[in-house]
């Protein structure tokens, strides 16, 4: 009897795990088995953070200022954040169902002729055993959709920044090539 609790222990602890993603090599030799790329393809930069200081290398307070107003107002922006919030809360509900739930319903209501009348009450508990693994892979999804918005959502912080820092550094040089210009009028 030990011996039988133990195999249904075991079988349903492995049936509660989640099988890993494959990896990008695996994907490549899977879904591109007769095709070599060739290595000027390849991108050769490796993955990381996105480095958020390279604005302050350039110290400059108006442009500073100026890519702070641009995020401030930009409603894409606004937009991409609420999605990522949005993407936060998926990933709560999805481990939400994971737990237990519990339940208390109730009716009741006032008498005429005075005084409260309770007349219904219930409490109910409930927990979904996840032995396929249905809803652990869709809390692993939702983590990798918030993950994704968040990488979006910096991205647009990222462009935008790069996108105004250009502008103002086209902008620069127009007005410094103006008073050359005005210069070489006087001359």
């Amino acid at each position: 009897m030990k011996w039988m609790l133990g195999v249904l222990s075991a079988a349903l602890l492995i049936g509660c795990a989640t099988k890993a993603p494959p990896t990008p090599e695996q994907v490549r030799q899977e879904a591109m088995k007769n095709i070599a790329l060739p290595g000027a393809w390849k991108a050769g930069a490796d993955a990381g953070p996105i480095a958020d200081n390279w604005l302050a290398a350039l110290g400059d307070p108006q442009l500073d200022a100026l890519i702070a107003e641009a995020m401030t107002n930009n409603p894409e922006l606004r937009v991409t954040a609420v999605r990522v919030a949005q993407s936060a809360q998926y990933v709560e509900l999805a481990k939400a169902a994971l737990r237990p739930s519990v339940n208390l319903l109730g009716t009741g209501g006032i008498n005429m002729g005075g005084g409260d009348a309770l007349q219904f009450i219930s409490l109910g508990v409930s927990w979904e055993a996840d032995l396929w693994g249905r809803m652990r892979y869709s809390r692993n999804a939702y983590q990798e959709s918030y993950a994704s918005a968040q990488a979006d959502f910096e991205f647009g912080r990222q462009s935008l920044a790069a996108s105004v820092a250009k502008g103002w550094f086209t902008a620069s040089e127009t007005w410094l090539q103006l008073k050359i210009a005005e210069d070489m009028v006087k001359a």
